[in-house]
This record gives structure tokens, C-alpha cells and sequence, in this order.
């Protein structure tokens, strides 16, 4: 299956700029700021995880391989009234709060914001940990070669062309849907966990209670990685959203949704 092998690498016309964050202290310094901040909001709202996810992915998407130009520049952000990207305004404020907040001691590009939120809404839910370049210069208006992926019901064809038109195929849609699919799997079981305690839980100190579990997940700056960056929700995170999809296609193909159809179809050809 596609989503336990990697992906190749696509080239993009973004530029780099590695000195952006300074010298090595201050860079490591504005990366450790940024990722406590993404996961505290994460932590706060996990419903915004997926959500993170197809921001990054839409964003990437934008790289016209026939012209090279587009990639990952942050120009989703001028693009988030475009079918592809409805629903996702939580996610994106959630983005342009944390570049605010930041913006009171170092500058932090909108477009490394989008793509260090995908990473981090991955490993909040147990993927591993991921190394994103930093230093991308921002889009300043929207991508005219943007593509749009309906993730809420694509055809096949549909998934096919949007990947194949950032030069990327089978294998990578496989991996990057599929990843969206387990995170938003996690996500799910979460809230459902979560609801369930809730309604079982008659104390009185609910609300100390629930306090303290977020408390106990927000970022500290000394610890482990984990505590740096924020504890995460879940370390569930594997391939048990493909299996279940890959069950259900075998059992009862009749009940699959559009984009899992579509998502079983790329794995396939991968």
C-alpha cells in the first residue's frame, strides 16, 4: 500500500530564503515559538487538524508542472472563498493569529505557517516527526493556476488531475489523502472519547477537571521535545484508515464515499 512506502519530491517554483529567521539561535528560537504555538492550537480546537492538512495540501497543489510556477507560497490564503478551500477559514485564522502573535519578536511567513501546520497536525496525532524548510517567500496575491480538489466528494479523475497537474501521481495522492484521512480517523475517535467522558463524568470539578487535561497539554519550554512542543492528542496515528477503507471496499463497496473511493483507486495505481 502506498501509505507505508514514501513519496518522491516535486520541484516548485518557491523561493528560499534560509537567513529569514535570522542567525541559528534566533531561527531555532522562532521554530520552537511557532510549533508551541500551532499545537496549543490544535490542542485547543482538534477538529482544525484536518483541516490544517488540506490547507498545506491545497497550497502545494498550487505548482503548475507544465509552466513551474506556484508550490507551496502561502497564496491559499487569498484563496480561501475557492471551493477547494471551503471550511477551511477556522484553520487559516487559526495560521494568521499565530503569524501575529509572533510578529512581536521575529517575522514569520504565512506559507511556512501553512506548511509547518500540516506537519504539526500530523505529528499532534502521532505521525512522525516531520523536517520542514523554512525561508519561503509569500505569495502576494492568489495562484491563477491554482487546482481545485474537491475533498468532499471527488471523482477519481478529479483527484487524478489535481496531483498529476503539480507533477505528482498515484503514490503521492494516495500519501497525502491518506494521511488526511488517519488524521482525520484520530480526530474523530477523540472527540468521540472525549463526548463519551463528559457525559459520564457527574463531578462537579468538571470544568477544574478539564482545565487541567489542557493545561497538561500546552507547550512548556523545558522537557522533552514532546513538552516543548506540546503533548500530543494521540499516538494512534498508522494505516488503520486505508485498512478500514480497503475492509469496507471487500465487504460493502456500496457504502464507500466519494473520496474513498477515489483514494482506493490512486493507492491502487500506485
Amino acid at each position: 500500500a502506498a501509505l507505508l512506502g514514501g513519496g518522491r519530491e516535486a520541484a516548485a517554483d518557491v523561493f528560499f530564503d534560509t537567513a529569514t529567521y535570522g542567525d541559528k539561535e534566533l531561527r531555532i528560537a522562532t521554530l520552537n515559538k511557532v510549533k508551541q504555538q500551532l499545537r496549543n492550537a490544535v490542542v485547543k480546537d482538534i477538529s482544525i487538524a484536518p483541516q490544517l492538512i488540506q490547507l498545506a495540501v491545497n497550497d502545494a497543489l498550487g505548482y503548475d508542472a507544465t509552466k513551474f510556477t506556484g508550490g507551496p507560497d502561502g497564496s491559499v490564503q487569498y484563496e480561501i472563498d475557492a471551493p477547494q478551500n471551503k471550511d477551511l477559514d477556522r484553520a487559516l485564522a487559526a495560521l494568521q493569529g499565530i503569524k501575529k502573535n509572533v510578529a512581536r519578536t521575529n517575522v514569520v511567513g504565512l506559507a511556512d505557517l501553512v506548511a509547518l501546520g500540516g506537519a504539526d497536525a500530523m505529528e499532534a496525532v502521532g505521525a512522525p516527526r516531520m523536517t520542514v524548510q523554512l525561508g519561503r517567500y509569500d505569495a502576494k496575491a492568489a495562484n491563477p493556476s491554482a487546482v481545485v480538489l474537491d475533498w468532499s466528494s471527488p471523482s477519481s479523475g478529479n483527484m487524478a488531475q489535481a496531483f498529476a497537474s503539480s507533477g505528482l501521481g498515484p503514490r503521492e495522492a494516495a500519501l497525502l489523502m491518506g494521511a488526511w484521512g488517519e488524521v482525520r480517523r484520530v480526530v474523530d475517535a477523540e472527540l468521540k472519547k472525549r463526548a463519551a467522558a463528559t457525559a459520564d463524568d457527574d463531578d462537579d470539578n468538571d470544568l477544574d477537571d478539564e482545565q487541567e487535561a489542557l493545561e497538561a497539554a500546552m507547550p512548556t519550554t523545558f522537557g522533552d521535545r514532546d513538552s516543548k512542543y506540546g503533548t500530543r492528542i494521540s499516538t494512534e496515528f498508522g494505516n488503520s484508515y486505508l485498512a478500514s477503507l480497503l475492509k469496507k471496499e471487500r465487504a460493502k463497496p456500496q457504502e464507500l464515499q466519494p473520496v474513498e473511493a477515489a483514494l482506493l483507486e490512486s493507492d491502487a495505481k500506485a
